[in-house]
């Protein structure tokens, strides 16, 4: 077994306060952290500055405000795999296109209508969230917003 964190978080910067505002929410950002030996040296794995990327804890925490983190236990192959997805995808643009559908779909939802984001790419790039379900095998993530993987998990709703 190994361990794994799904994080949620927020900043100050101007897109991460804009999501919060839309999504009513004080979450805005979803990410994993994949612990290291060395403890404090973690990598982060996420969608973020335009580009699928992996960057290390302590320049990410430089920046971000953690707002929680759930620690999760899997299987070696299903690690294998998380792996394998995760290197495939470094480098994988950000998706502005679907983000600005989710908010078409956000729009939709205060209409208690259940629509699919105009602008999904089938994988082809990604949001954090996004990234973060897909990398989990959540399906429905190119709908999904930070807080409803964050409510999925909380509520024990997935099995990793």
């Amino acid at each position: 077994m190994k361990e794994i964190k799904i994080g949620f978080s927020t900043s100050n910067a101007l897109l991460s306060r804009f999501i919060r505002f839309v999504t009513r929410s004080s979450i805005s950002h979803s990410y994993i952290r994949l612990p290291m030996i060395t403890p404090g040296l973690d990598l982060i794995f996420q969608a973020s500055g335009l580009l699928v990327n992996i960057c290390g804890s302590k320049i990410f925490e430089g920046h971000a405000k953690i707002k929680e983190e759930m620690t999760f236990y899997v299987t070696d192959e299903r690690f294998e795999n998380l792996e394998l997805f995760m290197y495939s995808s470094l480098g994988k643009k950000y998706s502005l296109g679907q983000l600005i559908g989710m908010g078409w779909v956000l729009f939709c939802r205060s209409l208690h209508l259940n629509v699919k984001n105009p602008w999904r790419d089938n994988q082809h790039s990604y949001i954090c969230v996004e990234l973060v379900a897909t990398a989990l095998g959540i399906p429905g993530s190119e709908e999904m917003t930070p807080q409803d993987l964050f409510d999925l998990l909380h509520n024990s709703q997935v099995v990793l």
